[in-house]
């Protein structure tokens, strides 16, 4: 696996799940 891959990735995750709580629709 590529490390860059698995950053961004989670990076993703953290700024969905945080829009998520931050911003709830």
């Amino acid at each position: 696996m590529s490390t860059i891959f698995v950053t961004n990735f989670c990076t993703c995750l953290c700024t969905l799940y945080m829009n998520s709580v931050l911003w709830p629709k």
